[in-house]
């Protein structure tokens, strides 16, 4: 059976239906919190006055970690700084997290929060971006150092000459990252500062560039 109500009663009725609408609890991201609509997040970090906040850097390395342990993202792309590359962490941080097919329901547009309830300190900026996807870092030219003018690699590089250029006027040379630990083992070579170092890591890690391998010779020996 079908039921007719007169205009009167059925504008009570919507004016009704309206107010109960009205009254649902609004979720938070429509509160102003965005939720995440892209699959990805761009984060950038910079300083306008030198060293970025350091606390900050940490903050979001921390919470990418958690991201990834907890599958709340598959994807982690580092532009800035990159190893190879000219760029340090003193220069700040350009990265990109993407949310993939494996990635945890709900845990992206958590991380997207967290990172948007960061505070910088006076000074430095933090700015986090939706997008569709990350995209893949192009490939790191090397960059010179040495040369006639003597140019410096960053901090956390070193400027690697090949092997037998040690004494070489104006010698080029490439920026390489200096490594943070080396195998223990025993594969001698000489660097340029005259000293032997266990293998070439060794040397690397303490900025040095190779003169040839094997353990150097004694001074008496190299004035003869």
């Amino acid at each position: 059976m079908i039921h007719t109500f007169p205009a009167r009663c059925l504008s009570r009725i919507l004016l009704l239906g309206g107010l109960f609408f009205a009254s649902i609890p609004v979720p938070a991201q429509d509160q102003g919190y965005a939720q995440a609509t892209g699959q990805a997040v761009n984060i950038a970090i910079g300083s306008h006055s030198g060293t970025p906040d350091k606390s900050l850097l940490r903050s979001v390395r921390k919470l990418i970690g958690d991201a990834i342990s907890s599958n709340a993202i598959d994807t982690f792309y580092t532009y800035i700084p990159r190893a190879g590359s000219p760029a340090s962490m003193e220069f700040g941080l350009s990265a990109c997290a993407e949310a993939g097919f494996m990635a945890a329901e709900g845990k992206f547009d958590d991380l997207v929060m967290q990172l948007r309830f960061l505070q910088a300190r006076p000074g430095t900026s933090i700015r986090v971006e939706l997008s569709d996807r990350c995209t893949p870092p192009e490939p790191v030219e090397p960059v010179e150092c040495g040369g006639i003018l003597g140019i410096l690699c960053p901090g956390g590089q070193y400027c690697e000459k090949n092997t037998g250029q040690c004494k070489a006027p104006d010698a080029k040379g490439v920026c390489k990252p200096i490594p943070a630990a080396c195998e223990k083992k025993l594969a001698p070579v000489c660097g340029c500062n005259g000293q032997t170092y266990d293998n070439p890591c060794e040397a690397r890690r303490a900025g040095i560039s190779l003169d040839h391998y094997g353990k150097c010779k004694p001074p008496e020996e190299l004035a003869r």
